[in-house]
C-alpha cells in the first residue's frame, strides 16, 4: 500500500507476491468424522428397520383380511418413489387412492398388492 504522498508503485515494481497468483486449489471431498458416520448409519437402519415393520404389518394385517391403510407419504417410500410420481401413478389409475379426511390420503394394503402385481414382468418360457 502506498504511503500518502507517494505515487502508487507500477505494475513491474510491485512485489512478487502480489502480482503472482496461486493456482486455485482443488477442494477435497469432504469426509465425515467417525461419529457422523456412525450416526449417519444408525439412521439409515433405523428407516430400513421401520419399512420393514411396515412391510411386515401390512402382510400380517391382509392375511387377516384386514386392509391397512398406509399413509400416502409411507407408500411413496414404501414403493420407492417420489410423492410427484405417486400422484401420476393414482391419476393414471394404476393405483387406488384412499380419501382419509379432507387433507390426508392413503392407500389401502390390498391396492398397494394389486400395483404390486401390476408391475411384475411376465417371465418368458
Amino acid at each position: 500500500m502506498p504511503i500518502m504522498g507517494e505515487p502508487p508503485l507500477a505494475r513491474e515494481e510491485a512485489p512478487a507476491s502480489t502480482t503472482s497468483h496461486d493456482p486455485p486449489k482443488k477442494k477435497k471431498p469432504r469426509r465425515w468424522s467417525s461419529t457422523h458416520r456412525a450416526a449417519h448409519q444408525a439412521a439409515q437402519r433405523k428407516r430400513q428397520q421401520r419399512e420393514a415393520a411396515l412391510r411386515s404389518a401390512a402382510d400380517e394385517h391382509a392375511a387377516r383380511g384386514f386392509p391397512r391403510v398406509i399413509r400416502f407419504k409411507v407408500w411413496c417410500r414404501l414403493v420407492g418413489v417420489s410423492e410427484a410420481v405417486g400422484r401420476r401413478l393414482a391419476a393414471a389409475g394404476k393405483v387406488k387412492i384412499t380419501q382419509l379426511s379432507p387433507r390426508a390420503i392413503g392407500v389401502r394394503s390390498d391396492h398397494h398388492q394389486q400395483y404390486l402385481e401390476g408391475c411384475l414382468r411376465e417371465q418368458s418360457s
